[in-house]
This record gives structure tokens, sequence and C-alpha cells, in this order.
């Protein structure tokens, strides 16, 4: 289990990064940090719609900002450097 997690924490920047690119090569009419937050929000939607009630039976990474961030933070950066460096708007 403790490996997964580690490929999951590598893994995912790289998944969102690719997400990221192509959306923004795509239509990319929302701006970085827009597209950035709504990504994230997704994920946080599975992971306790999804993840924590059936695979972990368990809402303990939702008890602590550290487990709900953690994870996903990275996610929310990446994808927000990709908006920026192929022209999506800071404030948006």
């Amino acid at each position: 289990m403790e490996r997964m997690l580690i490929i999951h924490a590598a893994a995912a920047p790289v998944v969102f990064a690719a997400l990221a690119w192509s959306y923004f090569q795509r239509v990319g009419h929302l701006g970085a940090t827009w597209t950035a937050a709504l990504f994230t929000a997704t994920i946080i939607t599975l992971d306790a719609g999804l993840v924590a009630p059936l695979f972990e039976r368990d809402y303990a990474m939702f008890r602590s900002v550290r487990l709900t961030w953690q994870p996903v933070g990275p996610n929310f950066l990446v994808a927000w450097i990709v908006g920026r460096r192929l022209g999506g708007r800071a404030s948006s």
C-alpha cells in the first residue's frame, strides 16, 4: 500500500500536467487559476464520493488539512503552471 501511495504521489502531477496541457492546447478558454481549481475540485469530489467510502472505507483524509491538501496541492500547482505557460490568465 505504501508503494502505491508513492507511485500515486509521483504520477498524479504528471497526469495533471498532461491533462492541463491537452486542455490548454484544445480549449483553454478558462484561465490558469480556474482550470487548476476545477481540476482540483474534481479530484476532491472523487476522493469524497468514491475513494473514501468505497476503497478506503474511511474519511480520515478529510480530517486533516495536511492529509487533504498534501496530495492535491501539487496537482493544482502543476495545472496552474501549465496554464500560465500556455497563455492562461492569472486572475481567472
